[in-house]
């Protein structure tokens, strides 16, 4: 199989198409090898994520290039096995190095929060002032209260504002990071979570205060209730003096409450929902502070995944909220690094971090160099795994193609050219001498049904090969149908450069094409790597025939860049002074011929008032001329068509008619073009000089009719005589095409029935005479490419499918609707196809007017003084010329004149003789496969 893909011999067909893919033979070794490469890509992702070097990418060249291993007995097991191990200890690695880079990671967090501490804490004294402010306050206001509270001398509240009670309430904190953007509403919503906090406690004091002043005067009365039933205590405790709240109690309330805090790190990203989370659990009861120092940059090698983070000191109150937070903080995956409730110190704790961190630097890093080295060891060896992997799953996917019959040999079927089926049976032979194998046997097989279709082959060249790319763009010829391509080499290059004449311009075109050439053959660019690259190269023979053609067309015009050049033998028109004349003055100026320019428009046209004129009809009469003789070329194109296939219904019942057709209107309308230019109307008796769209009117609508506006022979009955049979035979060449055809079918149908009839039932005629049917149109079919359209439907030949089986009825009908139609789109196709090639005057005189239009509205108009500002105008003038000729006539006017180039071919050129409905001829080779892949 490898030996076959060298020499792209052999296109196999499926002999198991009633298989499913599970019941084939080699199903099970192509999903071994598919999902080896899933493991090629796991290892081709790590190493991307690593920000290895890798050269893995390959072509389908290189699968070309590439020998096959010798022993291919278990080649896949032992690529597998290769493969498996390398992935199995790459990720191993990998999956180590990443854990200690995150242990890393976090100690190095750690020691950054541990060292701004301080700076966290110096906010907790702020806060402790502000909130110290706030409680004396609310004590003044208790006091307050009390003061306006009349009671007995002798009441004794329960509850009094001691001196404890007025004592600071100490602050606890917590640290974080946060972002820039985020400090300003960070800092906003702390603000508004302490007011709300304070304000709440206040009108929670004043409550208080409320509720005091009534319960002293409850207590009151409840204490002399008492004292009237336990009378004088029998210790000798004074009543009076006895509190109802213990001192104990009361210290014990009377006790500091201070903040806690914790500190750590959080990434970008989740600062702002972490934010978010502390408020809420904490009903605003907490202050959250972040640094706003730059933030540690996260990633490293091989782990890109890691965010920058930044840190967070978290202040609160309670071991309630400490709990809620660290439990959020477990959830968000978010790093705690310092509690304030821990008992060593923090210099301790730096100190530890410190250590750590670098330690696992230390492994870290050995163990990064480890997996660098197993990287590009992987690295150096994935193109060569990835190559061998194409490649047998290749030969793996052609191999279920193949029947296995009871005797354990593998059957293929398929098409060849001829001349290789020696190299075939050669190859066959050498790779199973001294196998102990039998000697395999290559010869020649009728196609299995469904498979008639012959498919095509064209040798291709570095040459010709941008050429058939516009022709199997459109479709594939037949089988032995005569290949568009060939003509197509000059007819597209000259029809682009109908439109593109200009020596300036197609310089530049030709230019680009002789680079191309140049560089293909120093670099071989048509190998290279770049897809961009190698599309160039693939189109620099065209390129540099559309130039030659362009910079050949724009001598005709005498084109360069609006400018007409007085060369080659100098203009032949000059200035004559007839002296003789009686007008006044006495000299009568006036132009004179002296020869015939010679090439291309004479230059004296440049200066005149109806060059515009003159160009244009010069320009539409040869587009008219140019499109009528492809177009006749494409008919006779045909007539080779049914020459090869012996369909000789077709030629004389549809390209003759179709011939005179063509003739006897559009080709006498050039000939008339050619013989008006030909008459020398200086020296012409004819009464009037006609116009040519009057004369073919007046053919049509004025039968055997001659007047002085429309006689162009010296011969008026010539004409007229000569106009009538033209008339006549146009007329007749459309039932011609019609009728005819149809009528002959049917009789070769019946023809061929009796002849089955003859031979018995159910006998093939087609396989019994084998010359009895070629294909093609006349044949029962009708297949032919006709009418104006590009979307027109290809059709395929009726011989085939009305020859399926025995027996089956002609459709008279179908055939008749179907030539119908086909005459109708030729007739009408024609006029359209002819009117259609004079897009290329429309484009050729845009070209030309846009040239002139940039000349001399940016360059000449700028030129009138030396002045400064002249001068500067003229600088801009030049510039604007420079990129309006660049990117209007350099770029979108070749795209504009290629596609219609490319329209007129497939379209006007192509309908009148090409099917397009062949099968590519797709060898077995590596290339192809994985461009399919």
């Amino acid at each position: 199989m490898a030996r076959r893909e060298k020499s792209e011999q052999m296109q196999f067909t499926d002999l198991n198409e009633h298989f499913q893919p599970f019941q084939r033979k080699y199903t099970v070794d192509i999903i071994k090898i598919q999902d080896i490469e899933r493991q090629v890509k796991a290892m081709e992702d790590l190493l991307d994520s690593y920000g290895v070097t890798r050269d893995t990418e390959i072509r389908g060249d290189d699968l070309k290039n590439k020998d096959r291993v010798t022993d291919t007995s278990r080649i896949v097991e032992a690529i597998g096995k290769e493969i498996g191990d390398a992935y199995t200890k790459l990720t191993e690695q990998a999956s180590v190095e990443q854990g200690l880079k995150k242990q890393y990671l976090e100690q190095e967090d750690s020691v950054r929060v541990l060292a701004q501490i301080d700076m966290f804490l110096q906010s907790e004294n702020e806060a402790q002032q502000m909130l110290r402010d706030i409680r004396q306050d609310e004590l003044r206001h208790v006091q307050a209260m009390h003061d306006q509270d009349r009671r007995s001398p002798q009441s004794v509240p329960l509850l009094e504002v001691t001196d404890a009670d007025q004592r600071d309430v100490g602050f606890k904190y917590f640290a974080g990071v946060v972002t820039i953007a985020q400090r300003v509403s960070f800092e906003r919503q702390i603000f508004l979570s302490v007011e709300q906090g304070l304000k709440k406690q206040y009108l929670e004091q004043e409550a208080l205060v409320e509720v005091l002043s009534g319960l002293d005067s409850f207590l009151l009365d409840q204490r002399e209730l008492v004292q009237e039933r336990l009378g004088s205590g029998p210790y000798g405790v004074d009543r009076e003096s006895l509190p109802l709240i213990q001192s104990a109690d009361r210290d014990a309330d009377q006790r500091d409450v201070g903040f806690k805090y914790f500190a750590g790190v959080v990434t970008i990203a989740q600062r702002v929902s972490f934010e978010r989370q502390i408020f809420l659990t904490s009903r605003g009861n907490s202050f959250v502070q972040f640094d706003d120092s730059v933030p540690r940059r996260g990633g490293g090698d091989g782990d890109h995944d890691e965010e920058d983070k930044i840190p967070f000191v978290v202040f609160f109150l309670g071991d309630q909220l400490k709990r809620s937070f660290k439990r959020l903080c477990v959830f968000m995956n978010i790093q705690i690094c310092y509690e304030s409730d821990d008992v060593r110190s923090r210099d301790d704790l730096k100190a530890e971090a410190n250590s750590n961190r670098d330690d696992y630097y230390r492994i870290q890093q050995r163990t990064w160099n480890q997996l660098e080295k197993a990287m590009v060891s992987v690295s150096a060896s994935m193109r060569d795994w990835k190559i061998a992997l194409y490649q047998e799953k290749a030969i793996r996917i052609t191999l279920n193609q193949f029947s296995l019959d009871q005797a354990n040999f593998l059957r293929a079927e398929g098409w060849c050219p001829r001349e290789a089926k020696e190299v075939i049976q050669d190859i066959l032979d050498d790779i199973t001498r001294n196998k102990g194998v039998g000697r395999p046997i290559v010869q020649d097989a009728n196609p299995r049904h469904g498979q008639q279709v012959v498919p095509t082959h064209f040798e291709l060249n570095g040459f010709t090969e941008a050429f058939q790319s516009i022709v199997d763009t459109y479709g594939v010829p037949r089988y032995k149908e005569f290949n568009p391509a060939v003509p197509t080499i000059m007819t597209f290059p000259f029809l682009f450069a109908v439109m593109y004449g200009d020596v300036f311009h197609g310089s530049f075109i030709l230019l680009a094409g002789l680079f191309l050439v140049f560089m293909n053959w120093r670099y071989d660019w048509l190998n290279s790597r770049d897809e961009t690259l190698q599309s160039a190269a693939g189109a620099r023979w065209m390129l540099l025939l559309m130039g030659c053609f362009a910079v050949y067309c724009g001598l005709i015009y005498n084109d360069v860049m609006s400018i007409m050049i007085n060369g080659f033998n100098k203009s032949q028109w000059g200035y004559g002074i007839d002296t003789a004349s009686d007008a006044i003055p006495h000299s009568v100026v006036y132009f004179q011929k002296r020869g015939v320019y010679a090439f291309g428009i004479d230059p004296v046209w440049h200066s005149l008032d109806n060059q515009l004129a003159y160009a244009n009809s010069l320009k539409m009469k040869l587009s008219v001329i140019i499109g009528v003789t492809q177009m006749t070329y494409g008919l006779f194109l045909k007539l080779g068509n049914h020459l090869q296939e012996g369909d000789y219904i077709s030629i004389w019942f549809e390209f003759v008619p179709q011939l005179i057709f063509m003739m006897s209107f559009f080709g006498y309308m050039c000939f008339l073009i050619v013989f008006k230019w030909c008459i020398d109307w200086q020296t012409s008796t004819l009464p009037a000089t006609p116009s040519l769209i009057t004369v073919l009117i007046r053919m049509v609508l004025g039968i055997n009719t001659m007047s002085d506006e429309v006689q162009l022979f010296e011969d008026g009955d010539l004409q007229k005589t000569l106009q009538l049979v033209l008339v006549i035979l146009m007329g007749i060449s459309v039932p011609w095409m019609l009728v005819f055809k149809p009528l002959l079918l049917r009789s070769k149908h019946e023809r061929e029935m009796r002849a089955r009839r003859a031979l018995g039932v159910g006998l093939n005629v087609d396989a019994a005479r084998p010359g009895l049917q070629q294909g093609g149109y006349g044949q029962l079919g009708d297949e032919e490419r006709g009418g104006a359209d590009e979307d027109e439907e290809k059709e395929q030949p009726l011989s085939s499918q009305q020859h399926a089986h025995d027996g089956e009825e002609f459709d008279m009908s179908e055939i008749v609707i179907h030539q119908l139609i086909h005459t109708i789109e030729y007739v009408l196709g024609t006029v359209s196809n002819t009117a259609s090639y004079l897009r290329l005057w429309a484009l050729s005189l845009a070209h030309a007017q846009l040239s002139d239009v940039f000349f001399t509205q940016t360059v000449v108009s700028t030129i009138s003084s030396a002045s400064f500002v002249q001068v500067l105008m003229c600088t801009v003038g030049q510039f604007v010329f420079l990129m309006a000729t660049i990117g209007v006539l350099l770029v979108m006017d070749v795209l504009e004149c290629f596609l219609h180039a490319l329209r007129l071919h497939w379209v006007e050129f192509q309908n009148k003789f090409f099917y397009a409905d062949g099968v590519p001829f797709k060898p077995f080779s590596y290339k192809s496969f994985f461009d399919s892949e």
